[in-house]
């Protein structure tokens, strides 16, 4: 409805208005934070913290919130369209959350906080069926057991048995067509991978082991692609290490939550997954870890 108005000073002192508030909230809750709670465990500190009143006050947090503040004021000052629709957004939130809150039965000022046990889900979990993407990697043995040993608990007499079903994803790159001619080198590694993951995961009682393979330009889509297709329960997948050039904290930062710990296949299984995904890969330090 606003873009309709084609204004686009309004358009521009709007987005100002909301952004420059969004802005001074986040840095000023971080300094409340930091004094509410202290001794919280957190997984970034603020650069250039000073001791105040037994609690760190960050400087840069500080700067930044007296900046907004500053902005905010200037875009009411300055935007008279901005001021009154600024205005009015900002009523009819408020009023949005005390309805809300009110119809939940909860206070508008007390913090709701969920215990770890809520979000742990209840009653066993089942793996029925399990992709196992291989890659003819030393791991691929590793990561085949242990969707063997989940799928032999799930066994039940008289039913069918559990299945493993084992991709191996040939990439193509971009200047070759999708059906492009595989080398036989390769489709005779992709048959011994999938061979070997097939004598490995009926090894366990019970489990049976498909095999497949499939063209793609990215092995991560793949994997999220046939998960979805095949509505497995569960993705075992082998971690790839994060490539170096990335820098973080292999390049002696500091790393943060959302640090990129693995490479660029098992970042788009984890982010991209239509069910749960179990990583694992040996210690950087054993010979099958593998450099990407």
């Amino acid at each position: 409805v606003l873009v309709a108005t084609g204004d686009l000073e309004f358009l521009a002192g709007l987005f100002a208005f909301g952004a420059m508030l969004s802005f001074a909230i986040a840095h000023v809750s971080v300094i409340v934070l930091r004094f509410r709670e202290p001794e919280a465990r957190r997984a970034y500190r603020v650069p250039l913290s000073v001791p105040v009143g037994g609690a760190q006050l960050p400087l840069p947090a500080l700067a930044g919130a007296i900046t907004a503040v500053a902005a905010w004021i200037a875009v009411i000052v300055l935007s008279e369209g901005a001021r009154i629709a600024g205005v009015v957004w900002m009523a009819a939130g408020v009023v949005l959350y005390v309805v809300y809150r009110r119809r939940q039965g909860r206070s508008l000022r007390v913090r709701e906080t969920v215990e770890p046990q809520a979000l742990q889900e209840a009653g066993p979990i089942e793996y029925g069926s399990i992709l196992v993407p291989v890659f003819g990697r030393a791991l691929d043995d590793d990561i085949v057991g242990t969707a063997g040993r989940l799928a032999s608990e799930e066994g039940e007499p008289g039913e069918a048995g559990p299945m493993i079903e084992a991709l191996y994803v040939f990439e193509i790159p971009m200047a070759l067509p999708l059906d492009a001619e595989v080398p036989e080198e390769r489709l005779a590694a992709a048959r011994q991978a999938l061979a070997r993951a097939k004598e490995v995961g009926e090894e366990y009682h019970g489990v049976e082991v498909a095999t497949a393979t499939r063209r793609a330009r990215s092995a991560g889509a793949a994997i999220v692609e046939e998960a979805r297709r095949r509505g497995v329960e569960a993705i075992v997948l082998a971690a790839e290490e994060p490539t170096r050039i990335r820098g973080g904290a292999l390049l002696g930062g500091r790393g943060g939550a959302r640090q990129r710990f693995v490479g660029e296949i098992t970042r788009e299984v984890i982010e991209r997954s239509p069910c749960r995904v179990i990583v694992t890969a040996p210690p950087a330090d054993e010979p099958g870890a593998e450099e990407t």
